[in-house]
């Protein structure tokens, strides 16, 4: 892994190693410290960022690991296993996975709401977004179709909305959260009844609240 001086726009002499097939990492909101996937152990790595050295051993988690987030909190951290369809959530006070959460096929990337309630993630070969319960660290209903082999997304920062990008669909499919809609489907702002803020409406394949745009 190389560090780069953003004064300077110049990386560190050399790089640090980490394990094999680094692949993605996040930071905590302290700054204190980085989380890298490592695919080729099935582990994530814990790097102290103000000494720029390694904290402890591996964190194994799933098969193939690829994308990985933090919640707002830094509480936890959740590893997106593509080769195990499952997710490993991380307790960073120990450094321990403390769930494993089934989701679909071949699983990418990972997204966590801005309020932290909810995980999104892109489960590619199945053309879907799975739902996750940070609270109770599972998946939530049935999961949400998209376009065609969805690979990355984003959650808008007010957490209104989902953006799903489909690789080879030429499309971005957008999934609106119930904090958009009213118990009767309009649209509205604030918190529903008897949901948590950023919990999501679409529970099935037909739902209306998915849109897609594609592009040409």
């Amino acid at each position: 892994m190389s560090v780069i001086d953003t004064a300077t726009s110049q990386a560190g002499a050399k790089p640090i190693k980490v394990g094999p097939y680094a692949s993605s990492i996040t930071i905590s909101p302290d700054g204190q410290r980085a989380y890298v996937v490592t695919s080729g152990n099935g582990s994530v790595a814990v790097l102290d960022l103000t000494t720029n050295r390694l904290v402890g051993g591996p964190i194994k988690v799933g098969s193939y690991p690829e994308g990985i987030a933090i919640t707002p909190d830094g509480s936890r951290v959740y590893a997106v296993n593509s080769g195990s369809d499952s997710v490993s959530a991380i307790d960073t006070a120990t450094d321990a996975v403390v769930a494993t959460i089934k989701v679909g096929r071949a699983p990418t990337a990972i997204a966590v709401a801005p309020d932290g309630a909810h995980a999104y993630v892109t489960n590619t070969r199945a053309g879907t977004v799975s739902v996750i319960d940070t609270a109770t660290n599972e998946a939530e209903g049935r999961a949400i179709k998209v376009g065609r082999d969805p690979l990355a997304l984003a959650v808008a920062p007010d957490g209104d909305r989902v953006y799903v990008a489909n690789i080879h669909d030429d499309s971005v499919s957008v999934i609106r959260t119930r904090r958009t809609r009213s118990p009767r489907g309009g649209s509205v702002r604030g918190r529903p009844r008897s949901r948590s803020p950023s919990a999501p409406t679409a529970d099935t394949s037909t739902s209306p609240t998915r849109e897609t745009t594609r592009f040409r």
